[in-house]
């Protein structure tokens, strides 16, 4: 798939406009697009959902892209899905497996491959941007790089936007007082911990009150 000035390129769906369900899909070879590009999806909304997908599709874009999914937004959910070998590049917004994810909830996913951030910020691992979402049981094996001078690059997500919850299974108290006063003192800016530290759906059971879903009913 090479399409230059594409909103929403994906090797298997460009943009959803419906409330779908993708199951049991893969895809490979390359896929090149714009604003929203994706390996398997570039635009992936409206309370669609897709479970069981990988790709392997090398990626580039240029706004939101990702190794499975370019922009996933408006209550998306994705789960036990992964990209692999394939490499990401992209300018704002570039994950391992979604570029920009707004309302969405990841659960059971993982990347691996190259994750290359050229020009703008937000590039990580898993998750380029994040915004009010929630990521759980997910992780990142991928080398992630920025030749951005504004970077904001991470392992799992690059940028984390508005209010969203990564939970640390294993240090679960890591979101405290006590180590945000600490990173600040250590960073010497005047970090405060807003709205990242207070609201955040704790649990899954938790997701509905904050607009994303635990689980998806199908009818």
């Amino acid at each position: 798939i090479d399409v230059e000035n594409a909103l929403g390129a994906g090797a298997l769906i460009g943009l959803t406009n419906a409330d779908i369900e993708v199951d049991n899909c893969y895809s490979t070879g390359i896929v090149k697009g714009n604003w929203d590009t994706g390996g398997l999806a570039g635009k992936f909304q409206l309370s669609s959902d897709m479970r069981n997908c990988y790709s392997t599709c090398e990626v580039s874009g240029f706004i939101s892209t990702g190794g499975l999914i370019g922009c996933s937004l408006s209550n998306a959910f994705v789960e036990n899905c992964f990209h692999t070998e394939g490499s990401v590049q992209g300018n704002r917004g570039t994950g391992g497996l979604i570029g920009y994810a707004l309302q969405t909830l990841l659960n059971k996913c993982y990347t691996t491959g190259d994750v290359i951030g050229t020009s703008g910020s937000g590039t990580g691992g898993l998750v380029g941007i994040h915004s009010l979402s929630a990521i759980y049981n997910s992780y990142s094996r991928c080398p992630v790089t920025n030749t951005s001078t504004v970077q904001a690059c991470g392992g799992l997500t690059g940028l984390i936007e508005d209010a969203s919850y990564v939970p640390i299974a294993t240090v679960p108290d890591l979101f405290s007082q006590v180590w945000v006063d600490l990173l600040a003192e250590l960073m010497n800016i005047p970090l405060r911990p807003s709205r990242i530290l207070s609201g955040i759906p704790r649990h899954p059971e938790q997701l509905s009150a904050q607009g994303v879903r635990e689980s998806p009913q199908k009818k």
